[in-house]
């Protein structure tokens, strides 16, 4: 296996900008990259996650919610609160087709629209209030939660359980591949929802580990990678697993594919790039 580790704050930055899956990164700066400049915006908290919207670098810290204009840097606005969500509960943010900010926490969901912010909970839709992974893929938004996921579409939301086939209700994780397939990472192994069947993948059939931490999947090959246990990647063809034992040195917090193909992971030991063999 030919992987490489960087070190470098700013790489690990920049990866955490387009990561797919939730993950914290202890570091005191938000990097942007435009051309061949890199551009420094201080932050005096641990960045916990980013969306860009148009010009807009919204982020998540301790102290609560963020938005930059990457254009004017100095033109910057702070939510120390969102409704009756306390700002530092933030654990990952997303962007729909229409541009709406979706912001997840421990204590349910923020919608920012043009017109203000809408709050979702168990008491009006969420199958949970802990969010964990929020995914926006065309007209549907799909959440993780620490008991089952659920998707919002035309202003309603659907609930999805071990009841109904998730092999776990602890979804960590999200990905939808190019079949619009929606794969569930839990802790009990991996679901995979094709709108009608419900497929389940663990050790039992291919899975080196059941407790999947995060998923992705390449738009290029379909292929799907999930981070599972604490330091193992799994990929799967559509037909097989393959296992790639203890692939990197520290727990696996994010990951994501780039458009040649090649794996990146977000660990507490640093960014590794995987080619893929």
């Amino acid at each position: 296996m030919k992987y490489s580790i960087i070190t470098s704050i700013v790489f690990c930055m920049f990866f955490s900008l387009f990561a797919a899956q939730r993950g914290e990164t202890k570091v005191d700066s938000i990097v942007y990259d435009k051309g061949m400049e890199w551009k420094i915006f201080p932050s005096d908290k641990p960045v916990k996650a980013f969306a860009v919207q148009k010009n807009y670098l919204w982020f998540a810290s301790e102290t609560g919610l963020h938005s930059l204009n990457m254009v004017k840097g100095s033109e910057k606005k702070d939510f120390a609160s969102i409704e009756s969500i306390p700002g530092s509960s933030i654990t990952c943010l997303a962007i729909d087709e229409t541009g709406n900010l979706w912001i997840g926490t421990e204590n349910g969901i923020a919608l920012k629209t043009k017109d203000g912010f809408k709050i979702f909970t168990k008491d009006n839709g969420l199958v949970d209030n802990a969010v964990n992974v929020i995914v926006c893929v065309k007209n549907k938004v799909w959440v993780g939660t620490n008991d089952g996921a659920c998707c919002y579409q035309s202003g309603s939301w659907t609930k999805y359980t071990t009841t109904d086939g998730l092999c776990g209700n602890k979804v960590r994780g999200i990905a939808i591949d190019n079949k619009n397939v929606i794969w569930f990472g839990t802790e009990k192994g991996i679901s995979a929802f094709d709108g009608a069947k419900w497929t389940t993948h663990n050790m039992n059939n291919g899975l080196s580990w059941n407790d999947t931490k995060v998923i992705a999947c390449d738009p290029k090959t379909n292929i799907i990678w999930a981070a599972v246990g604490e330091k193992d990647v799994n990929s799967y063809d559509g037909q097989t697993w393959k296992q790639y034992m203890e692939a990197v040195d520290g727990a696996i917090k994010c990951i994501m594919t780039d458009s040649q193909s090649r794996i990146w992971l977000g660990t507490s030991g640093g960014l590794v790039k995987f080619n893929g063999e």
